[in-house]
């Protein structure tokens, strides 16, 4: 039987790095990741981007070695309205994350 990962959307824009230390509290080795989040007020989460974001990409990576967690899967992207979808480009085009 195959591992089950943990979907970025199931934790409802959770940030990164805490996300990867959910993940694997639970024992889970594999998560989805968004490179852009949005912001969740009610949920008390900000916007992130690990595209524009160095410092939270070098800290997700140093959680997933640390946790032998592993993004299985990129989620597509949130398109809210009124935004401008040609930002979101170099996000298919390129690995964000590694």
């Amino acid at each position: 039987m195959r591992e089950l990962g943990i979907e970025f959307i199931s934790v409802f824009g959770l940030p990164p790095v805490d996300f990867v230390h959910t993940a694997a509290d639970l024992g889970r080795r594999y998560i989805s990741i968004a490179s852009i989040g949005r912001p969740l007020e009610s949920l008390g989460y900000l916007v992130f981007s690990l595209k524009d974001d160095a410092w939270l990409r070098r800290n997700l990576l140093h959680a997933m070695d640390g946790r032998g967690v592993s993004i299985s899967l990129g989620e597509g992207m949130v398109i809210v309205p009124g935004a401008n979808v040609s930002d979101l480009a170099l996000c298919l085009n390129s690995s964000v994350v590694g």
